[in-house]
């Protein structure tokens, strides 16, 4: 007899999502969906018209691009696991090399949303008999030198646009907005962060959603009370029912358009070496559980395999795979300096929710490197380290367990927990007055005083500094004549050292 949570599940999970529409008119891609019999219109408004670039000029090089858009936009339902994604009405319009990819992305996209509701693994059955072999679809000129970045109101962004400015290289900056949730401060007005418009750039572009699929979901989320099935399954749990998917991905293929549009070979967003390790192990299935598999430098690998067969002269890298978190947090300062105050980086409220793992997270790493008092103002005025009854977010990040237990990375955008450490050593040098605060008294008892005296203390932390704290020169995808003048701008710097 079906119990109260398969009804739920019933409820919510998804059976068939099907693309029977993949348009482009004027400057929009339009796109319409049959979710289990459900009719969902989405549409993506860019900064052009299409048919006037000379990359879309051709209607077969439109109708391959809204058909590539379309299929790759599938993983936007990812949160409620469909079975089966059927691209038929757009096979004739689809390479093989999209099919690959997207059955990977699906499975990498897949992780936290299936662990979240208890399955192993998403992987659907991919419905489509791929026949567009007239490739490239899409082609940047080989001479073209120009970067796109991607620039939303996070400190990432802005150091890569930072990184590229002061390494002479020229780019363009772009930024999406939805129309039903805020991904920066937009609700009602139509316009970008002003940290998009503040920083001074020739060229920016921006690029409206309007997705009945995300209030689908929501209603669906909602109706069915699948959030309560999360909260037993998962007791404890720092973070809320994720829901937002497929984010990543759908933002590499509007970059793509971008690119072409303005003949702008590579596209840079900034993905650090911190996302390469799986947030845990699920010890039932031994599956590595992921919040943010699309950060990886393979992800970025298969990408750049898959781009290359479709397009020409396109390519999307992440400028900061080299670099751990912890030298992010050190390039701030002499790269960017006080304007790291004017981004945010929380996913769940705007501009910080003030209790998710990755406010407390960035609050760290923050404060580790720049005065406490205006990292206070930049939260709000709020000093998270005195936040009571937060014990549970602050052990996850540090790692603190109990005996037996496994410790298990926040499924948020956070760093490793040995950079949580490294950034309290650091701060309880700075900042002494911070020892009786509760997270400080977690972290004397339970990490500093079982490694021995000070100076094991000391050596244990100078061995977290050289492995988080190097530039690691090998590790991305990024082409040479836009790699080198970074990394000799940043040993210019002296402030990481350098493998």
């Amino acid at each position: 007899m079906p119990t109260d949570f398969d009804r739920r599940l019933k409820e919510y999970l998804l059976d068939t999502i099907r693309l029977d529409v993949a348009t482009i008119s004027k400057d929009t891609i339009h796109l319409e969906w049959d979710a289990d019999g459900r009719r969902l219109k989405n549409t993506y408004r860019f900064p052009f018209v299409f048919r006037d670039k000379p990359a879309f000029a051709e209607e077969r090089a439109r109708d391959s691009f809204a058909a590539v858009f379309g299929a790759i936009s599938s993983l936007r339902f990812t949160a409620m696991l469909p079975k089966k994604v059927d691209l038929t009405a757009v096979e004739d319009h689809l390479p093989e090399a999209l099919i690959d990819f997207l059955s990977y992305s699906a499975r990498i996209e897949g992780s936290e949303y299936s662990w979240q509701i208890g399955f192993n693994q998403w992987d659907p059955e991919i419905v489509a008999v791929p026949k567009e072999d007239d490739l490239p679809i899409l082609t940047v000129p080989e001479d073209s030198k120009q970067v796109l970045v991607a620039m939303g109101g996070g400190k990432d962004g802005l150091l890569c646009l930072k990184l590229l400015e002061n390494s002479g290289i020229d780019f363009h900056m772009w930024q999406y907005l939805e129309h039903l949730y805020q991904t920066v401060e937009a609700k009602e007005d139509p316009s970008a962060s002003p940290l998009f418009d503040s920083v001074p750039a020739e060229h920016k572009h921006l690029v409206y959603f309007n997705e009945d699929s995300y209030l689908f979901e929501m209603t669906r989320r909602r109706d069915s009370g699948i959030e309560s099935y999360y909260e037993v399954l998962h007791p404890g749990a720092t973070v809320s029912f994720a829901q937002n998917a497929g984010e990543p991905t759908l933002g590499m293929i509007i970059g793509a358009g971008l690119q072409a549009a303005y003949e702008l070979p590579v596209a840079v967003w900034g993905d650090e070496k911190s996302a390469e390790s799986p947030n845990f192990i699920d010890p039932v299935s031994g599956t590595g559980i992921m919040h943010s598999g699309t950060k990886t430098l393979d992800y970025a690998a298969n990408i750049q395999r898959c781009w290359g067969k479709i397009f020409k002269n396109l390519q999307w890298v992440s400028l900061l795979h080299p670099y751990y978190d912890t030298a992010i947090f050190r390039l701030l300062k002499p790269v960017i300096g006080e304007s790291v105050h004017q981004t945010h980086s929380c996913n769940r409220g705007s501009p910080w929710c003030l209790e998710c793992p990755k406010c407390f997270y960035v609050f760290a790493g923050l404060t580790a490197n720049f005065d406490r008092h205006d990292v206070i103002k930049q939260f709000g005025g709020a000093d998270l380290f005195q936040r009571k009854n937060k014990d549970a977010i602050w052990k996850e990040l540090l790692a603190i367990v109990e005996d037996g237990e496994t410790p298990r990375r926040a499924m948020e955008c956070v760093g490793q927990q040995q950079e949580v450490q490294l950034y309290f050593w650091n701060i309880k040098k700075r900042y002494p007055e911070l020892l009786s605060a509760p997270p400080f008294r977690l972290f004397q008892t339970e990490i500093l005083d079982p490694l021995g005296s000070e100076l094991q203390q000391e050596e244990y932390f100078k061995g977290l500094d050289l492995k988080y704290g190097e530039m690691y020169r090998e590790d991305h995808v990024i082409p040479a004549w836009v790699a080198e003048p970074v990394f000799d701008y940043i040993t210019g710097l002296d402030v990481l050292s350098d493998n």
